[in-house]
């Protein structure tokens, strides 16, 4: 008897949709650690159509990346005009009168978000400062 040596097999060639087996796998699982939550969205931003509208593309995916589905919602929801802004000015320049000069910035920004809160709860407060 011979002893050749047995030819080795040829390499086995990957799977033309391998990529996409192993996102499946992610997509089936939903993280639950921030970090893995933000794998998975880089995985998925690679696969996305550039011209994907990224509203419609996180109500999709809400349930898979819950964290960083409130942290997108909080970043994209700019408000459409500036009157809050306008409002919160308008607040600051009723609080800061020339007997206040020595108030603090800091006394000044909470007392202008608690104007505004209580302007929005339907309360108007410059008419109950002048009736008290």
């Amino acid at each position: 008897m011979n002893a050749e040596p047995t030819p080795e097999p040829p390499a086995k060639r990957s799977k033309l949709f391998a990529c996409y087996d192993t996102t499946a796998d992610i997509q089936q699982i939903a993280p639950t650690s921030a970090e893995a939550q933000m794998t998975m969205y880089l995985n998925l931003c690679s696969q996305q159509r550039a011209s994907e509208d990224c509203l419609e593309f996180w109500r999709k995916h809400e349930s898979d990346l819950n964290k960083l589905y409130r942290l997108a919602m909080a970043v994209l929801s700019v408000p459409a005009t500036s009157a809050a802004v306008e409002r919160m000015f308008s607040h600051g320049g009723l609080i800061m009168k020339p007997h206040r000069a020595r108030m603090s910035d800091k006394l000044l920004s909470n007392l202008s978000v608690i104007c505004d809160i209580v302007t929005l709860e339907g309360f108007c407060l410059e008419q109950n400062a002048i009736k008290g």
